[in-house]
């Protein structure tokens, strides 16, 4: 008898998977402690198993990241996705080997302004041919990552330029982002909802108003610091207004546990926004590939779930 080969899907929902532990454990547990160490507490002690587990889910989605961007690329080969996608991944590849080269605990390394606005724009170019694969849906649910990629390339635009009009792209970008976030996590709920359960659908949402009210009113001390400040930081979001984070709290919780719910029926646009919603970009990371990268990827396990593709010899 011969032996089974190991599901490839597995190891995209592990993915998925250390992606949210990540943002739980790495960026969550990061924007939380660190106001508490600058006041000379120490909770070392307490959230180092914490620590360990978003340092280890961080270095896993780093390494995931090359073998799903290349199994997607070989899987699309034959058309401008596919060299897109090798593009990005040889640049993920180089940019990340200098990174090692310079030394990785380097925090004033940064690649030249070209070879980010070059990795950017390829990153975003494949992004929108990989969404268009999926669904047109997933065009609304990149915005948020596409106006974080705007506010980046104005930046950069002034270094290039010197020209300092440039940087009212990163204004409007930032500006723009809070409202994106909530239109994102607004409009997968309108696509869900011809799809998911009416039970699931609506408890999701009387879940998400409890939480979003509970966060909004402070009725747990500390709640609201800790979701207006905190949540804002470990997603990367930028122009949060003081009245945005109860309600991108209460919409973002609404969907995922819609979005978890419908990964057997819908993988690909599901699997999609999990992923796109967990991997946000963070600014002051630039000089790692790791978040620059992850909304492609994050569609790059769309597509390989998405059984109408799966169907196919190819994803062209």
């Amino acid at each position: 008898m011969r032996p089974q080969r190991p599901d490839f899907k597995v190891f995209l929902y592990a993915y998925v998977a250390f992606s949210f532990m990540e943002l739980l454990f790495n960026r969550e547990f990061l924007a939380g402690v660190i106001p508490v160490g600058m006041a000379g507490i120490s909770l070392e002690r307490v959230f180092y198993p914490m620590f360990l587990v978003g340092g280890a889910s961080f270095v896993l989605m780093t390494l995931m990241q090359p073998l799903i961007l290349g199994v997607t690329a070989y899987k699309s080969r034959g058309t401008g996705l596919s060299w897109l996608l090798w593009a990005s991944l040889y640049l993920t590849l180089f940019l990340d080997g200098t990174h090692l080269v310079e030394g990785v605990n380097n925090t004033a390394f940064n690649p030249p302004v070209f070879a980010s606005v070059l990795y950017v724009v390829v990153v975003v170019a494949g992004g929108l041919l990989s969404a268009k694969k999926i669904s047109k849906w997933l065009y609304v649910f990149l915005i948020p990552d596409l106006l974080a990629f705007l506010y980046l390339l104005g930046t950069w635009g002034i270094q290039l330029t010197g020209n300092s009009d440039t940087g009212y792209l990163s204004l409007w970008a930032a500006e723009a982002m809070g409202y994106s976030v909530i239109l994102s996590a607004a409009a997968f709920l309108v696509w869900a909802l011809p799809r998911a359960r009416r039970w699931i659908l609506m408890g999701s949402l009387v879940v998400g108003l409890i939480v979003g009210t509970v966060v909004g009113l402070n009725l747990v001390p500390g709640m609201a610091i800790a979701i207006g400040v905190m949540f804002p930081y470990a997603f990367g979001v930028l122009g949060v207004e003081n009245w945005m984070p109860p309600v991108i709290f209460a919409l973002g919780l609404a969907s995922v546990i819609v979005a978890t719910s419908l990964l057997k029926k819908e993988r690909g646009v599901s699997a999609s926004f999990l992923a796109l919603a967990s991997a946000a970009l963070i600014f002051d990371s630039v000089n790692i590939t790791t978040y620059l990268v992850a909304p492609l990827v994050a569609l790059c396990v769309g597509m390989l779930l998405d059984e109408r593709l799966r169907t196919k010899a190819e994803l062209g």
